[in-house]
């Protein structure tokens, strides 16, 4: 059987509480397949059969989308994925690129957030200078900000 997203959150959580088995993993991906496979099989059935309209489709892609959002932490990364993937849907839709447009938004969200992230790591871990600081680099690639003592005036390194 193969690995679905579901089965590898499921069983990576309990091997890491310690108290699962092989067994039990490999009958969570059984179930996690057999289940998938029978859901598809009576989804084409069904929907052989009957006639949706193809607007009510893209409803259904644009739903999901909003529930994996809200069940979302909000970090900066993901309002700036949220912020740049509702921007990059609506500019294709204003092209006309419609049938892509939930792509192209998503992996430019993903893509962005990832590089904010990135860039906000290196200026928590002072690789970077944060914003409104002046620095330069020591020996050890650490930025040193010279800041004004509070008592004298003088100057000394943080």
């Amino acid at each position: 059987a193969s690995v679905t997203d579901e089965s590898y959150g499921v069983n990576t959580a309990r091997f890491a509480e310690g108290n699962w088995s092989v067994d039990r993993a490999l009958m969570v991906n059984l179930f996690s397949q057999s289940s998938w496979t029978i859901s598809n099989i009576v989804g084409c059935a069904v929907g052989a059969a009957v006639d949706i309209p193809v607007s009510i489709a893209a409803f259904a892609m644009t739903a999901i989308f909003i529930c994996l959002l809200v069940t979302q932490k909000f970090t900066s990364a993901n309002i700036v994925a949220m912020v740049v993937a509702m921007a990059g849907v609506y500019l294709c839709k204003a092209l006309g690129l419609t049938g892509p447009a939930i792509l192209i938004g998503a992996v430019a969200g993903v893509v962005c957030a990832m590089a904010f992230a990135v860039a906000a790591g290196r200026v928590a871990s002072g690789r970077l200078p944060a914003r409104g600081r002046r620095g330069r680099r020591g020996r050890c690639g650490r930025i040193l900000i010279r800041r004004r003592c509070e008592r004298g005036g003088a100057r000394r390194r943080v």
